[in-house]
């Protein structure tokens, strides 16, 4: 262990450097619309949101657990995020703060990895140098923080709660656990598909902490006691919790997708395990990337396969990656037959394969550590760069921030903001607007609802569309003047329109 400590105290700097500039080239990035869904809830607290009664609006989804009645942030996503994002938001509104505490919450996931994994503090950078899971955590389009940290830190509470002699403190822990399963329940529901993959994970990591026969196998049963019942503890939530009148467990089955729909995406599914700029394809042009997500495809199958072949050689350490790679599988295989099509889905799956390179890395020979620390900065660095030069699809246009900010900055207030195209609603609901409405009026019969709302509030609306003409818009506004006052180059245009 002594050779393995200074082997990490030498190669912390070369990983807080890489992961430093890897997190900066992430920030950077253009967001999608559906980072910030999760925080709808927060943003309708805000008095000016009440105003959208439109495309979601902000009284929907309305939830009931016993007297208490809440609503949820979509329609399988609760109103934790909204909470846990609350206290952030309150000390700076802006859309960055977004990204600041998606750096903060992969941090928290890289420590609860490495105290699972029993490995020194300097290997948490590793989290930041896969790109996978740091642009999906920093991105968050799920949402996927609570439950990615809950699976990191599971593995070390039940190592935890299994050498624990106090019958208290294994009863708060195990209270921990609970706590933790259900407010990921709430979040999104989506956790309950991940429930088989993290206990085939949490048995992995145990394995590589665990010595005697005898302690394998309480742990296997103690585990698998705690997989169960908070399992039943989250389906009975499911249950007592009403969605709009029903049950929200019914509710969650009558929306769930055809199998039509997840047998045509099982192709896309499974580029998600070794294609890494393709977790980018909701913002890009993936087309442009064919060439640089074949090079990186291939650096990451290096680092896995050398990652599995240079290993210790301990039987522990053979079984815990077998597993791990079974882990893998599991997370990608439910998050198939859930329905899931985009990168947070399917970056749970990428988890066993960060704690396989960061074992491999801790514990294998100078060589090997060398190796896969250069092939893993390597395929990321490969990743994001070939992601930050791809055309942008026109939604995630750089061009539309500056657009939106400089319209807003020059509106006078009672000014109502109408999104009427996808890609600003849920981002700009939650942004800083200077208190200005937003609303999400999309259709002729609800253009006509909000003129005539801003002609009884003596209003202007500012409509955002992409690529739209004023003769049609005419349409939506019969009793208004509109006025065309920018448009720029990735085809957003903004209107002002002035009821009669």
């Amino acid at each position: 262990m002594p050779d393995q400590a200074r082997a990490g105290s030498r190669q912390w700097p070369y990983f807080l450097a890489i992961a430093i500039a890897l997190t900066a080239g992430i920030s950077r990035l253009p967001w999608h619309m559906d980072e910030y869904v999760m925080y709808h809830t927060l943003a309708c607290w805000n008095p000016t949101q009440q105003l959208n009664s439109f495309r979601e609006a902000c009284p929907g989804n309305l939830t009931q657990l016993w007297e208490a009645t809440y609503y949820r942030a979509y329609a399988y996503i609760g109103i934790t995020s909204s909470l846990l994002m609350a206290p952030f938001h309150a000390l700076w509104p802006s859309l960055a703060m977004n990204t600041w505490v998606g750096i903060a919450w992969t941090a928290l996931s890289g420590l609860g990895l490495t105290k699972s994994l029993k490995l020194q503090h300097a290997y948490l950078g590793a989290i930041f140098l896969y790109f996978p899971i740091s642009y999906s955590i920093i991105h968050d389009g799920g949402p996927i923080r609570a439950s990615f940290a809950a699976i990191c830190w599971l593995p070390y509470l039940l190592e935890r709660l299994i050498s624990d002699r106090s019958k208290v403190r294994k009863l708060m822990i195990w209270l921990l656990t609970l706590a933790l399963w259900l407010i990921c329940i709430e979040d999104k529901p989506f956790f309950l598909y991940l429930v088989p993959g993290s206990y085939i994970f949490s048995a992995s990591c145990l394995l590589l902490n665990l010595d005697q026969a005898r302690s394998k196998r309480r742990a296997g049963l103690l585990m698998t006691l705690v997989f169960s019942v908070n399992s039943i503890f989250s389906i009975i939530l499911l249950y007592l919790m009403r969605a709009n009148g029903e049950p929200y467990l019914m509710y969650l089955r009558s929306n769930s997708p055809e199998w039509s729909q997840r047998i045509s995406e099982l192709g896309t599914s499974l580029r998600f395990f070794l294609d890494w700029p393709f977790f980018a394809s909701r913002i890009t042009e993936y087309s442009k990337l064919s060439l640089a997500g074949s090079v990186a495809t291939f650096i990451v199958l290096c680092t896995i396969v050398w990652a599995l072949r240079h290993c210790p050689q301990q039987r522990e350490a053979r079984n815990s990656q077998f597993l791990a790679l079974i882990a893998c599988f599991t997370y990608w295989f439910f998050s198939w037959i859930a329905g899931g099509k985009f990168h947070h889905h399917f970056v749970f799956a990428q988890l066993p394969l960060l704690a396989i390179v960061m074992v491999s890395i801790q514990q294998g020979s100078q060589k090997t550590r060398s190796t896969l620390v250069m092939l893993l900065s390597l395929a990321s660095v490969l990743s994001l760069a070939a992601v930050l030069v791809a055309p942008k699809i026109w939604y995630a246009s750089s061009n539309t921030n500056a657009l939106v900010r400089e319209t807003l900055g020059n509106t006078q207030e009672k000014t109502i903001i109408n999104s009427s195209n996808w890609g600003l609603y849920y981002a700009y609901s939650l942004a800083d607007n200077n208190g200005h409405s937003l609303v999400w009026a999309d259709t002729i019969e609800t253009m006509n609802k909000l003129e005539k709302t801003a002609r009884d509030k003596q209003s202007t609306i500012i409509h955002f569309c992409w690529n739209c003409e004023q003769s049609l818009l005419a349409e939506g506004y019969p009793n208004s003047k509109l006025t065309l006052i920018d448009e720029n180059k990735s085809h957003w245009k903004s209107y002002k329109v002035k009821p009669y």
